[in-house]
C-alpha cells in the first residue's frame, strides 16, 4: 500500500465516494475535484474525480462526464490511467474511481534545466503515442494533451508515461471519425491547441497528434513553438506561422534530423498532412529507434542480441553521454589502462614511499545532496478562469483554479494572472514551501498591450 506521508489528511467532503473513503483533496480544476481515496477492504489507494456542483445541474455536462468514465472503464492500457467504476453521490454529483498514478508530471521535467537526451524523449513519445492509439481506437480524443496531463511513473530506465485528465467536452466520440462540440475551444491550454481546436472546428485523432508534436518540440528545445501573452496571437501563429527550427537545450547534442522531421509532420497545419493515426506515429518512432540501434550494433557499441547499453538511453534530466572512444585507438587505450592497473596494484602491495599508510580520507560513496521534492502551489482567482503564466515568458501554466509543482528555490517566482476581460495581476512567491496564490479581478490592473 502506498505511503500517506506526503498527503494532507485533513477531513474532506464528501467523506465517501461509493465504497471508497476520501482521504484528501489532491487537486481542483475547471471541471471537478480529484480526491485521494482508499478502498477499505484492500487498503489500496486510488483517485476519484467528482464533477463540480454547478456543472452537476447541467444534464449535458453529467452525460459527458459519465460517458468518458464508462469509455475509460472499457479501456485497459499501460499508458492510460485506468478507471475502475463510476457512480453518483447522494446530492447528484457524478464521480468515477481511477488509478492513483503516483509520479512526476512531465511539466515538472520541463522546469529542470538539465539536458534531456533525445533517445529518452523518443521512448516517452512512443509511450504517449501508444496510449493515444488505444484511446482513439476506443472512440476517445484526449483534447487537452499538455505536459501537466502526462504522468511519469517509475524510476530511471523503467519510467512509463501515462495519459490522465481527458477533456470531457472533446473526449467522447463514436469512432475514429470523432467530432466535438464547438465550445471545446474554451478548454485546454492555447500553446498546445491544434489549429482546428483553436478555431472551434471538429476534432479527431490528428488534433491530439498535433498537441503531442508541441510537447515533443518543447522536450527537445525547452520551449513551445508558439507563445504570446495574448491568446489571439497564439491562435494566429498556430494557423499561419511555421514552427521555428528546433534549437537543442544547452549541453544536449542536436536531435537527429529524422526525429525533427517526425515532430515537424506532427505540427503540420493541415490535419491531412500529419500522421494519419497515433499508431502510425508510434511506428515511425519505433523505426527511428531500430535504425539507431542498427547503427550502434554496426559500430560495435552494443551487442547484436540484447537490450541497448544504458548509456544509449539515459533517463530524462541526465546529460548526454560522452562520444565513445574510436575503435582504432582502443588497443592502445587498453595497454595504457593495463599498465595503470599494474602500477596501482604495486602501490597497494608495497605501500607509499617511506612505508607510511596513506592518511587521506576514503571517498564517500555518494556525497551529492538528494534533490528536494517539488513544491506544490495552489492557484485560484476571483472570478475563476484566469490564465496564469510566468512574468518572464513561456507557455501558459494553466487556468484557475489549478495546482502546479515547481522545483524548490529561494528565488522569487513572478506569475501573471490574466482575466477574461484582459486585465492582469502580478503575484510573487518564494517557492521554498507549499503556498496558495489568489488573484482578484477587482485588484487587477489593465495592461497597455495592444493599445
Amino acid at each position: 500500500m502506498s505511503s500517506l506521508s506526503d498527503v494532507d489528511e485533513r477531513p474532506v467532503q464528501p467523506a465517501w465516494l461509493g465504497d471508497h473513503r476520501a482521504l484528501a483533496l489532491l487537486s481542483e480544476g475547471g471541471v471537478g475535484q480529484v480526491f485521494l481515496v482508499e478502498h477499505p477492504a484492500s487498503g489500496e489507494l486510488r483517485a476519484a474525480k467528482v464533477l463540480h456542483r454547478e456543472l452537476a445541474d447541467r444534464p449535458e455536462a453529467v452525460t459527458r462526464f459519465l460517458d468518458l468514465a464508462r469509455a475509460l472503464q472499457r479501456l485497459s492500457h499501460p499508458n492510460v490511467v485506468r478507471v475502475f467504476e463510476s457512480g453518483s453521490l447522494p446530492d447528484g454529483r457524478p464521480f468515477f474511481i481511477m488509478e492513483y498514478a503516483r509520479g512526476r508530471e512531465l511539466g515538472e521535467i520541463l522546469v529542470d534545466p538539465a539536458p534531456r537526451h533525445h533517445d529518452r524523449v523518443t521512448a516517452l513519445a512512443m509511450d504517449i503515442a501508444s496510449g493515444l492509439a488505444a484511446a482513439h481506437a476506443a472512440g476517445l480524443v484526449h483534447g487537452d494533451l499538455t505536459p501537466s496531463n502526462i504522468i511519469l511513473v517509475g524510476e530511471g530506465d523503467a519510467v512509463t508515461a501515462k495519459l490522465v485528465d481527458f477533456d470531457e467536452r472533446a473526449a467522447v466520440g463514436a469512432a475514429l471519425g470523432l467530432s466535438t462540440e464547438p465550445d471545446a475551444i474554451a478548454s485546454g491550454t492555447p500553446e498546445y491547441w491544434s489549429p482546428e481546436q483553436a478555431t472551434g472546428r471538429p476534432l479527431d485523432a490528428r488534433s491530439d497528434i498535433y498537441s503531442l508534436g508541441v510537447v515533443l518540440y518543447e522536450l527537445l528545445s525547452g520551449r513551445v513553438p508558439f507563445h504570446s501573452h495574448a491568446v489571439v496571437e497564439v491562435v494566429a501563429q498556430h494557423l499561419h506561422v511555421e514552427p521555428p527550427a528546433i534549437v537543442p537545450l544547452a549541453g544536449t547534442v542536436p536531435p537527429p534530423r529524422e526525429l525533427c522531421e517526425v515532430v515537424g509532420r506532427c505540427l503540420a497545419k493541415r490535419p491531412g498532412a500529419r500522421f494519419h493515426s497515433a499508431a502510425d506515429l508510434r511506428d515511425a518512432l519505433a523505426q527511428l529507434v531500430a535504425k539507431r540501434r542498427a547503427r550502434a550494433v554496426s559500430d560495435g557499441l552494443v551487442p547484436a542480441i540484447g537490450s541497448p547499453a544504458p548509456a544509449l538511453v539515459p533517463a530524462i534530466g541526465s546529460p548526454a553521454p560522452a562520444p565513445p572512444t574510436s575503435p582504432r585507438v582502443r588497443p592502445a587505450a587498453l595497454v595504457i589502462l593495463g599498465l595503470a592497473v599494474l602500477a596501482l596494484a604495486a602501490v597497494a602491495l608495497i605501500g607509499p614511499p617511506g612505508g607510511e599508510p596513506s592518511s587521506g580520507p576514503a571517498p564517500a560513496a555518494d556525497a551529492r545532496p538528494r534533490p528536494r521534492p517539488p513544491v506544490r502551489l495552489v492557484l485560484t482567482s476571483d472570478p475563476p478562469g484566469a490564465f496564469v503564466f510566468r512574468a518572464s515568458g513561456g507557455p501558459t501554466l494553466g487556468r484557475t483554479p489549478f495546482d502546479m509543482a515547481v522545483l524548490p528555490t529561494r528565488a522569487p517566482l513572478d506569475l501573471v494572472f490574466r482575466f477574461p476581460d484582459g486585465a492582469t495581476q502580478k503575484l510573487s512567491v518564494v517557492p521554498d514551501r507549499p503556498a496558495r496564490l489568489h488573484a482578484r479581478a477587482a485588484e487587477a490592473e489593465e495592461t497597455s498591450a495592444g493599445r
